[in-house]
């Protein structure tokens, strides 16, 4: 009933075009147009749709794509290496297709291909082996893969990272930061599952595509419509504001809008229906078509015979075209565009140097924490070189040492501290008011409210691997509710509710989480803490001192 009245309704888009498009397409062919899009709608991400006839698909290991030949048919793009449309009797073929291209995730928003008549468009980008890794504890995501690499982001605990390359010797794995196009990388020695050396060996400059951001277009030059319409590619953007960039038949294009795209004897053709297109450096405005053969590029207004076969309705956006301009318009859009292009790059006034005076604090070198102000006192944690720290208190050793207290509780020798710009005196105390409770992670034996104090209620917790579903994540306490084990004495565990913490409900790539804990009042002392959950043992040695 739902797609009956989407055609309904796509008819009546269709009805509502201009007389001559009514009038020069046949009834047949503004059905076809109806029924592949009542056929393909609500196409997702990443998503390719059959919504004619006569359509072949290809993989990358040269054989036809499982599951994609039939009208209705939907696939991820990613999986496809080339898409041959043909004309069939009384039949026209239509491709959809969802592009990400050079947009974010953060974005969530794609760029609508439409392929009509006798096509041919070949993906140009290999897929990527891609595996999700887990942050075995906390983790620098660097620029580049080397343990001085600028940090441009840190991973939690548990945080999942889908990783698509590694470095030769194997110690670095490459990730896109989630929600951007960076490209940063992790040591592999701080994340867990996966296979790491099935990942491809990448060069740490080399670029990450994604499916269809370079491609190649044939078009056959058949005629529809009396003449008004011709195979092509039909391609929207998200908006007119949004700027995509994508390399067509080795030519770079920057698109906004829409578009209508024919490439036949080694010349792309672009017309340029709303927004605008920088071809090769050449602007196209909304009226004109730019064709391209080599570096050259040549800039007309585009003849309307073509518009009125269009099926625009079958777009995320309807739009109508834009009239066709003449030459003075066109050198007056371009005039605009250069003009526009030389006040962006108009250099800032020289000012005055201002000296940064602001305080930061941070390491050298790695570094160990320590539970307490003293080397006698257990190492509880690493950080690594470059990392901030934020010292609330300052005290010294038995041996005179100064040091640091961080507001995450451990302790650092303040000698291992570098400090840049005008920084507040830390406070000196000897007198640490111990708070009535404490929290100590498994995976990092790190208390989040100071070091451990005697009288302190201690929640003890840790966190195996997460689940790929929620029925297995909520049935694991029943199945094995864990344990804990604090010298000799063995408690049973308390499980967390089930959160999710990756991939969408439903899907192949959900993780759910749940933490392990039990509640300790702490006792002076030195003890050997170990949790047990199946396979999974985190372990920690702790000391509470006497007398707080």
């Amino acid at each position: 009933m739902k797609t009956l009245l989407f055609l309904l309704v796509i008819l009546t888009l269709f009805a509502a075009l201009p007389v001559e498009a009514q009038s020069t397409c046949p009834a047949g062919v503004l059905l076809d147009f109806a029924r592949a899009a009542s056929t393909c709608y609500g196409l997702e991400g990443e998503q390719a749709c059959i919504g004619g006839a006569g359509v072949t698909a290809v993989g990358f290991d040269g054989q036809p794509v499982t599951g994609f030949s039939q009208i209705g048919d939907r696939v991820n793009v990613g999986v496809l290496r080339s898409l041959t449309l043909a004309s069939v009797a009384d039949s026209i073929p239509v491709v959809s297709l969802n592009v990400q291209a050079n947009l974010t995730d953060a974005e969530r928003r794609q760029v609508a291909l439409l392929l009509i008549g006798a096509v041919t468009l070949e993906n140009e980008i290999t897929p990527l082996t891609e595996q999700v890794v887990f942050v075995s504890g906390s983790a620098n995501l660097r620029a580049t893969p080397q343990q001085d690499g600028d940090i441009l982001a840190r991973a939690g605990i548990n945080e999942s990272l889908v990783v698509n390359g590694r470095t030769q010797d194997g110690r670095w794995l490459r990730v896109r930061l989630r929600d951007t196009n960076a490209i940063v990388w992790v040591a592999t020695e701080v994340v867990t599952g996966g296979t790491p050396n099935n990942l491809a060996v990448v060069q740490p400059d080399s670029p990450v595509y994604r499916p269809f951001e370079t491609l190649h277009l044939t078009t056959g030059g058949g005629s529809l419509c009396d003449g008004a319409l011709t195979d092509g590619l039909l391609l929207q953007t998200p908006s007119e504001e949004t700027r995509v960039v994508l390399t067509l038949n080795g030519v770079q294009v920057e698109l906004a809008g829409t578009f209508f795209i024919t490439a036949e004897d080694a010349a792309l053709s672009i017309a340029v229906l709303s927004g605008r297109a920088v071809v090769n450096a050449v602007f196209i405005p909304a009226g004109a078509q730019g064709t391209a053969s080599g570096e050259a590029v040549t800039v007309v207004g585009y003849a309307a015979d073509f518009l009125p076969g269009l099926p625009l309705a079958n777009l995320p956006v309807f739009i109508r075209a834009a009239a066709p301009l003449d030459n003075d318009a066109i050198a007056r859009a371009q005039a605009d565009y250069a003009a526009e292009l030389a006040a962006e790059a108009v250099q800032p006034q020289p000012t005055v140097e201002v000296v940064d005076t602001t305080c930061r604090r941070f390491v050298r070198r790695d570094v160990s924490l320590y539970a307490g102000p003293g080397s006698f006192y257990e190492a509880i944690n690493e950080i690594q070189s470059g990392s901030a720290v934020d010292p609330v208190f300052q005290t010294t050793d038995p041996q005179g040492a100064v040091w640091y207290q961080l507001r995450r509780s451990n302790w650092i020798p303040a000698a291992q501290v570098v400090e840049t710009g005008e920084c507040p005196a830390i406070p000196v105390t000897t007198n640490f008011t111990a708070p009535r409770t404490n929290t100590i992670s498994l995976e990092t034996c790190e208390t989040t409210n100071g070091p451990l104090r005697a009288g302190q209620q201690v929640t003890i917790r840790f966190t195996p691997p997460p689940w790929d579903n929620y029925p297995d994540a909520r049935d694991s306490a029943r199945i094995d509710p864990g344990h804990i084990t604090i010298g000799s004495q063995r408690y049973t565990a308390r499980a967390t509710q089930a959160i999710l913490i990756a991939g969408t409900i439903g899907e192949d790539d959900e993780r759910w989480q749940r933490q392990f804990y039990i509640v300790w009042e702490a006792i002076p002392g030195t003890y050997r803490i170990e949790g047990d959950r199946l396979s999974y043992t985190p372990i920690c040695t702790i000391t509470v001192p006497v007398g707080g």
